[in-house]
C-alpha cells in the first residue's frame, strides 16, 4: 500500500483549532487531520472529559 504525501492531501497548510469535548467534536478534527490539516487541540487543565470515561478493559478508556 502506497501512502499519499502530505502535502498532496487537501487540507495541506490548513491549521485547526480544535477546543471541542466529547465525540463528535475531536472525531470531526480527526478525520480533517487526516484529510492533511495541521490539528492543535487545546484541553481544559484537567484533560479531556472522555478520559474520564469508563471502561470495561483494564488500564484502558473506551473512546481512546
Amino acid at each position: 500500500m502506497e501512502f499519499e504525501s502530505p502535502a498532496n492531501l487537501p487540507l495541506a497548510g490548513i491549521k485547526v483549532l480544535d477546543l471541542s469535548a466529547y465525540i463528535a467534536g475531536p472525531y470531526g478534527c480527526a478525520l480533517l487531520g487526516d484529510m492533511g490539516a495541521d490539528v492543535i487541540k487545546v484541553e481544559p487543565p484537567e484533560g479531556d472529559n472522555l478520559r474520564k470515561y469508563p471502561s470495561t478493559l483494564a488500564a484502558k478508556v473506551a473512546p481512546f
